[in-house]
């Protein structure tokens, strides 16, 4: 098991392709009816995986790509080798660094903000934690925030914006917000913000994470709305575009997109999810993660071509010129060497192996 900079372009490649997949099928009205959000939730996973996982397995077969010479020529300048470097793992540290830096300070102000904001004494919040026997829940109306959310870890606050709500409405979002708390998506959340970070050179990341936090709203959609009325569910969907309307940048979970996502689920889907399909899509998840690392598609050896007639040595480089001779390129100077003088040398001593896998005949 080795990483090198054809296993990362390979995991952005198949972790692209799975994230935007994954991505499609969140907002397709028939895959949500269907399937619901449970097969959704693995195949998420198996898409994180295979962008946290840039490796390369023994069992992985080499296939060669003629599109991918133009990029291998780029590395090849930029870096010298497409083997793994510790350039490479000082620039991914420096990246994953830079990123904490610039996210970590921010996230726990916001935490220690939202700690320190006094809880209310609503009473219609008591009656709502009494009504479903709930103890201890931290409930806070603040300015700082345009949307209901949770903010923490193990003993989470809901946050609701300081404006007015009928009892119907709060019950509603405290359900909503609730099942958050619940299933303490506020240290998914964070974990997916820290994977985030710490892949920052993959977007596909940024794609699973949003796709992640749209599955949540989902499910606590489904809590909330348990067992409730045809009208109930239309009365919930009216008040997720009251909030939606209410700010000219919707943020994410308002967003037209996870707003339309949303009301499929909550106006059409019917019944629960079949344990068919959910082992039908983990079957899927797995064979496309499995496949993803069978083949690594790698630049395609073309030596016939003059522009790949260059060849590392220990401690040279030599390059096939046109004439037949050969052109030793050392730190200190270069010279010219014919051809059956190269091929003289002492194979096991002084090995010349071309950077793409061949052997200098």
């Amino acid at each position: 098991m080795t990483v090198t900079i054809h296993s990362i372009f390979n995991s952005i490649l198949w972790g692209g392709l799975m994230a935007l997949g994954l991505s499609v099928l969140s907002r397709s009205r028939w895959f949500l009816c269907r399937f619901g959000v449970t097969p959704l939730v693995v195949l998420t996973a198996a898409a994180l995986a295979r962008c946290c996982l840039p490796v390369e397995l023994q069992v992985t077969k080499e296939v060669g790509a003629a599109t991918l010479n133009r990029l291998h020529r780029l590395i090849d300048r930029a870096a010298g080798s497409p083997t793994p470097e510790p350039w490479f793992f000082e620039v991914w540290l420096a990246g994953t660094v830079m990123g904490l830096a610039l996210w970590l300070p921010r996230y726990a102000f916001r935490l220690w903000a939202a700690r320190n904001i006094p809880t209310t004494d609503d009473n219609r919040i008591q009656r709502f934690c009494q009504k479903y026997g709930i103890s201890g829940l931290r409930v806070a109306f603040t300015p700082r925030v345009f949307t209901p959310c949770v903010i923490g870890f193990w003993r989470e606050t809901i946050l609701l914006p300081d404006t007015s709500y009928t009892h119907k409405q709060l019950d509603y979002i405290l359900r909503h917000e609730y099942a958050h708390v619940r299933h303490h998506d506020g240290l998914l959340d964070f974990a997916l913000c820290l994977l985030c970070v710490l892949f920052w050179w993959n977007p596909s990341v940024l794609i699973c994470r949003a796709v992640a936090v749209r599955l949540c709203d989902h499910r606590c959609d489904t809590e909330a709305l348990q067992s409730a009325s045809p009208s109930a569910k239309r009365y919930y969907c009216r008040t997720l575009l009251e909030f939606a309307s209410r700010y000219p940048s919707p943020t994410r979970q308002f967003a037209s997109a996870s707003l339309k996502s949303r009301f499929y689920l909550i106006l059409y889907r019917k019944g629960k999810n079949r344990m068919s399909n959910i082992l039908v899509m983990i079957i899927i998840a797995l064979f496309l993660l499995g496949v993803s690392y069978l083949f690594l598609l790698q630049p395609a050896y073309q030596p016939e071509e003059q522009e790949y007639q260059t060849y590392a040595v220990e401690e040279a480089i030599v390059t096939l010129n046109y004439d037949g001779s050969y052109t030793i390129h050392t730190e200190d100077e270069e010279y010219i060497i014919s051809a059956s003088e190269i091929a003289a040398m002492d194979r096991e001593l002084f090995p010349v192996q071309n950077k793409e896998g061949g052997t200098l005949q």
